[in-house]
C-alpha cells in the first residue's frame, strides 16, 4: 500500500489494544522490514496529546490543500477517547491504511466509533485470533466487504496445526484431590454461563466484565452475574484448596513436563491466589525435591504499592529483596523484576514454573511452555487466548513437543464448550475447528496411543518381509511367556537382527515399524502424569525392547538411558515383564567377529542356523566398518560390496556356500588392509590407501605413483609443521594435478577421462581430509 501510493503521501496506522502488543509489533516485526523509506517514518505515538497534534496537523494541511507529510504510526486504541477528540474534524484523505489488531474488541464501542469518525475514508483491515461472538457480530458486519462477507481471509487453528505453526491442545479435568472436591460446582458454573448467555447483548464479554471494578449502580442482571463471580473467586482463593492443588502439581509436574524438558504455567484466580500458590508450591516442591526446588517457581503479576493487602505487599518486598541480592543487584522495581523473570523463563533453566493471574495469559510466547495448570475462570476470548500459550511447537534433535496440555482444576472447559455450542456464540465451522479438532480431552491422545500400539502389534503378528525372510512377533504371547518366567529374548534377538538387516537395505515395512514405535514412545512421554497410560506399559515395554534391539544391532541412536530407568521402575511396580533395562552399548572387536565367522563356516550352508549366524556376521562386520573413516575410498568399496551381500541375503531363503565364501573373503581383505595401514605413519598410509584402491578397483598391480607419492610426503610434512586446520587452495590444486598425472599414466586405455577425473577427486578429498585431521 505504502509503496503503491507513495507519490500521494500515504499514511499508515497500526492500531493495537495492549502495550505489550505495541512493543512486539515494533520490536519483532516492523523494525525487521527491509525498506529504508518505510523504516525512517515509523513512529510510536506515546500519548493522547501527541495523537491529537498529529491529527490536527493532518486536518489543517488537508483543509489548506497542502501536501500531507507521509507517516507510519503505531497507536493504542485506548487513545481514541471520544471526549478528547470531540472537537476534531474528520480527515477525508483516502490514502490512509488502518491495520487493526484484536479487531473483535478494538473497533467495538466508543473508541472504535471515534476512530471511524476521524478517518471515515481510510482503508481498514481487521485482524483477530479469536472467533466471532454473537454479541460482537456487528464488528464483523462493519468490516464486511461486500456486505455479508465477514472474512477477507480465514486461517483457522487447524490450518495452523497442519502447517506446523501450532500444536493441538489436550486437556484434563481434575475434579477432586485427597477425596476433597476442588472444582467449582457444576451448578455454579452452569448458572453463571446461563445467566451471561441470556444477557450477552447487555453484558458484553464476561471476561472483561469479570475484570471491571465493582460498581453500586448496575442492573439486576449485572448484579446477579457479579454475585456469582465473587462467590467463585472466594472459593478459588481458599488456602486449603490451593495447598491441595500445589501438592498435586508437585507430584505430577516431572511427568507432565517430560522430566523438566518443558516448562509450566500456573494460572490462578487473583493476585492474592498467586502469592498463596507460590507459598504452597514452594512447600510441596521442597518436600519432594529438596531446597533447590525453591527457585523453580516465580510469580509474575502487577503490584499496587502501599495499596495492596498485607499478604501481597509483604510478598512484593520479599521478592524485591531476593532479586536485589546476589545476582539480582540493580533491580529497580517490580516491573523490572517481572521482565527478568520472563526472560529467564524463556532462556534459562530456572524458573521452571510461572505463577500468573492476568499477566502473560495473552500475548506471551515461549515454545518450551507445554503445561498450563488452569485454576482461574476464563470463559471465552481470554480462555482461548490463555490456552493458546501452550500450543507453540518446540523441536530439537532429541525432543519434540507433541501437544500442549491444560490441566483444568476449575472444571470450566466442558461447560464453556456446551454453552457456546447451545447458544451458537460461534459459527459452526469455528466451533468444530476449536472444540472438536484442535482442543480436545486428553483421553483422545490415549485413544491415539492405543490405536498406534494395536497397529504395530498387528503388523508384527502378521509378519514383516525382509526380502524372502519373514519376521513374526506376537507381543501378547511374549507378555504371557515373560510372566511365566520363560526365555523370550533369544528368539527376540534373532528377530531384531533380521529387522536390522531390513533397515540396512531400506526395507519400507521395517522403516515404517521403527517410525511408529518412535511415535508411540513420544506420545507415551507426552501424556505425562495421566494415569490412563499405565494400562499400556507391558505392550510398550516389549515394543521398545524391539526398537532398542534393532537400534543396537545397527548402531543407531537409541532411546535415552534415563527413559529406560524410569520405565523400568514403573514396569517393575505395575507389570510382571522382567529385564527391561537398556541393552548396553557394545563395541565389536575384530577377534570377536573372526570367531563368529569361523563358527559360520562350520554350519551347514543351507540350514536355518546358518541364516541366523550370517546376520550376526553382517551386522558385526558393518559395526566394525562404521569405526573407520567414511571417505576412505578402500573402505567405501568394501562397504558397497558388504551392502550387496546384505541385499543378496535378504533375497535368499538359504545362504549358500559361495555367499559365505564371498563374505569371508571380503572380511579377510578388510582385515589385511586394516592391519597393514594401522602400522604405518600418515604419509605411508595415504600412499598405501591410494595404491590399494586403484589395484582393487581396476585389477592392476600399482608399483609406483611418483608424482602422488612425492606430493603426499611434502604436504604431510608441511602441515605437521604448520598445524593448520584448513587446506590451502594452491596445495589442493597441486595435489589434484599430481594424482591426475599418475592416473593418466596408469589408466590410459583402461577407462575414460570422466572416470579418471572422478577417481582423482575421490582420492584428493580423502588425502586432504586425513592430512588436516592428523595435523
Amino acid at each position: 500500500f505504502y509503496k503503491r501510493f507513495r507519490e500521494r503521501d500515504p499514511l499508515v496506522f497500526f492500531i493495537v489494544d495492549r502495550r505489550e502488543l505495541q512493543r512486539q509489533l515494533y520490536d519483532e516485526f516492523i523494525k525487521d522490514i527491509h525498506a529504508p523509506y518505510f523504516q525512517e517514518l515509523i513512529k510510536i505515538v506515546n500519548s493522547i496529546e501527541e495523537l491529537k497534534s498529529i491529527l490536527i496537523m493532518l486536518h489543517e494541511r488537508e483543509a489548506n490543500r497542502q501536501s500531507i507529510k507521509r507517516g507510519i504510526y503505531v497507536v493504542l486504541i485506548e487513545k481514541f477517547r471520544p471526549k478528547d477528540f470531540a472537537e476534531l474534524e474528520p480527515i477525508r484523505k483516502k490514502e490512509i491504511l488502518v491495520l487493526l489488531d484484536e479487531a473483535h474488541r478494538s473497533l467495538y464501542g466508543e473508541l472504535g466509533a471515534t476512530l471511524n469518525r476521524l478517518l471515515p475514508n481510510a482503508v481498514k483491515f481487521a485482524f483477530t485470533g479469536t472467533p466471532v461472538m454473537k454479541y460482537e457480530r456487528n464488528t464483523f458486519e462493519l468490516f464486511a466487504y461486500p456486505p455479508g462477507e465477514f472474512y477477507l481471509d480465514k486461517y483457522f487453528i487447524m490450518d495452523s496445526i497442519r502447517d506446523g505453526y501450532t500444536l493441538p491442545i489436550k486437556y484434563q479435568v481434575v475434579q477432586e484431590l485427597s477425596g476433597v472436591r476442588i472444582n467449582v460446582s457444576e451448578e455454579e458454573i452452569k448458572g453463571l454461563l446461563e445467566e451471561w448467555s441470556r444477557s450477552a447483548e447487555e453484558i458484553g464479554s464476561i471476561d472483561d466484565f469479570a475484570e471491571e471494578e465493582e460498581s453500586l449502580q448496575i442492573s439486576a442482571t449485572r448484579q446477579e452475574i457479579r454475585s456469582r463471580l465473587n462467590k467463585i473467586k472466594v472459593f478459588l482463593e481458599n488456602p486449603n484448596r490451593l495447598r491441595l492443588i500445589a501438592e498435586d502439581i508437585s507430584k505430577r509436574i516431572r511427568d507432565d513436563t517430560e522430566d523438566f524438558k518443558f516448562k509450566a504455567m500456573v494460572v490462578v484466580a487473583s493476585r492474592l491466589a498467586c502469592v498463596r500458590m507460590k507459598h504452597f508450591l514452594d512447600e510441596a516442591l521442597v518436600a519432594k525435591y529438596g531446597e533447590e526446588a525453591r527457585k523453580w517457581s516465580e510469580v509474575v503479576m502487577t503490584y499496587n504499592e502501599n495499596r495492596d493487602p498485607e499478604e501481597i505487599d509483604s510478598y512484593r518486598e520479599k521478592m524485591l529483596e531476593t532479586w536485589r541480592g546476589g545476582g539480582g543487584r540493580g533491580v529497580k522495581d517490580w516491573e523490572e523484576a517481572n521482565r527478568i523473570i520472563q526472560d529467564s523463563f524463556k532462556e534459562k533453566e530456572y524458573p521452571r514454573i510461572l505463577i500468573v493471574t492476568d499477566m502473560l495469559i495473552t500475548g506471551f510466547d515461549c515454545p518450551k511452555l507445554k503445561v498450563m495448570y488452569l485454576d482461574k475462570p476464563l470463559y471465552e476470548h481470554r480462555l482461548l487466548q490463555a490456552i493458546a500459550r501452550v500450543n507453540r511447537p518446540y523441536r530439537t534433535n532429541e525432543l519434540e513437543k507433541q501437544f500442549g496440555l491444560i490441566v483444568d482444576y476449575v472444571g470450566l472447559l466442558e461447560n464453556v464448550k456446551e454453552t457456546i455450542s447451545r447458544y451458537e456464540m460461534l459459527d459452526k465451522e469455528t466451533y468444530k475447528e476449536l472444540f472438536e479438532e484442535s482442543v480436545s480431552k486428553i483421553e483422545s491422545s490415549l485413544q491415539e496411543l492405543s490405536r498406534l500400539i494395536d497397529d504395530v502389534k498387528q503388523v508384527l503378528r502378521s509378519g514383516i518381509k525382509v526380502g524372502v525372510h519373514e519376521v513374526k512377533i506376537d507381543v501378547d504371547k511374549i507378555k504371557d511367556l515373560a510372566k511365566q518366567g520363560g526365555d523370550f529374548y533369544s528368539e527376540l534377538s534373532i528377530h531384531t537382527n533380521t529387522l536390522a538387516i531390513g533397515d540396512r537395505v531400506g526395507n519400507v515395512q521395517v522403516l515404517d515399524l521403527l517410525r511408529k514405535i518412535k511415535a508411540i514412545h513420544k506420545l507415551y512421554n507426552a501424556l505425562g502424569a495421566y494415569e490412563g497410560k499405565l494400562k499400556f506399559h507391558e505392550d510398550i515395554s516389549i515394543l521398545l525392547k524391539i526398537y532398542n534391539g534393532i537400534m543396537h544391532s545397527i548402531k543407531k541412536p537409541r532411546l535415552p538411558e534415563s527413559f529406560w530407568h524410569e520405565l523400568y521402575k514403573l514396569i517393575y511396580e505395575k507389570t510382571q515383564i522382567p529385564d527391561i533395562a537398556p541393552t548396553e552399548s557394545i563395541t565389536i572387536e575384530a577377534d570377536e567377529l573372526e570367531k563368529i565367522l569361523a563358527e559360520l563356516k562350520t554350519i551347514p550352508p543351507g540350514s536355518a542356523r546358518a541364516a541366523y549366524a550370517s546376520i550376526d556376521v553382517l551386522l558385526s562386520f558393518h559395526s566394525i566398518l562404521e569405526q573407520e573413516p567414511l571417505k576412505n575410498p578402500v573402505y567405501k568399496e568394501i562397504r558397497e560390496r558388504l551392502k550387496k551381500l546384505e541385499e543378496e541375503w535378504s533375497n535368499r531363503r538359504e545362504v549358500s556356500e559361495t555367499w559365505i565364501k564371498e563374505l569371508a573373503d571380503l572380511y579377510e581383505k578388510f582385515s589385511r588392509y586394516k592391519k597393514a595401514r594401522d602400522s604405518m605413519d600418515l604419509a605411508q598410509r595415504l600412499i598405501y590407501d591410494t595404491k590399494s584402491y586403484l589395484s582393487e578397483r581396476f585389477s592392476l598391480k600399482i608399483v609406483n605413483l611418483e608424482n602422488t607419492e612425492t606430493t603426499i610426503r611434502s604436504l604431510v610434512e608441511k602441515y605437521r609443521y604448520l598445524g593448520k586446520t584448513i587446506f590451502y587452495e594452491e596445495d589442493e590444486k597441486n595435489l589434484r594435478l599430481a594424482i591426475l598425472k599418475d592416473l593418466l599414466k596408469q589408466l590410459s586405455g583402461i577407462t575414460d577421462i570422466g572416470t579418471i577425473k572422478s577417481v582423482r577427486n575421490e582420492l584428493a578429498n580423502h588425502i586432504r581430509d586425513e592430512i588436516i585431521q592428523q595435523s
